[in-house]
């Protein structure tokens, strides 16, 4: 089989399965629940929410992106950002940033491991 016979088989394939459960979704949308909806109790903890953010070479939208996530309203948010080998002012960003606000904690890469390649060894090291 050469290429994009395979390529046009794997097509056919993803789209046998999502055209269906696009369908379903779109059919069956009234039985899910809008998270929304939910009712939290006064004195029920909500639960901790973990925010991953691998970063190489990032210090042109770095600040802005950060200052985003850390403007979202939750009680209990931590920011974790994965410092991937940058050579750029990603570090120098991140610890400023991290000296501000104590939920931000950043985790330095300076050499991956054999076998591995960047970003999913900075989500595998974030969690």
């Amino acid at each position: 089989m050469d290429t994009h016979t395979i390529q046009y088989s794997l097509a056919i394939l993803a789209a046998g399965f999502w055209v269906p459960a696009g369908i379903w979704l779109m059919l069956n949308r009234h039985a899910l629940t809008v998270l929304a909806s939910i009712p939290v109790e006064d004195d029920q903890p909500l639960p901790t929410v973990s925010v991953v953010i691998p970063a190489r070479n990032e210090e042109r939208n770095l600040e802005q992106a950060l200052e985003s996530v850390l403007a979202l309203d939750y009680p209990d948010l931590e920011i974790i950002v994965v410092n991937d080998r940058s050579t750029d002012g990603t570090g120098a960003i991140l610890e400023e940033m991290a000296e501000r606000d104590l939920r931000l904690t950043v985790v330095m890469i300076d050499s991956l491991p054999a076998s591995w390649i960047g970003k999913p060894y900075a989500l595998h090291r974030g969690a």
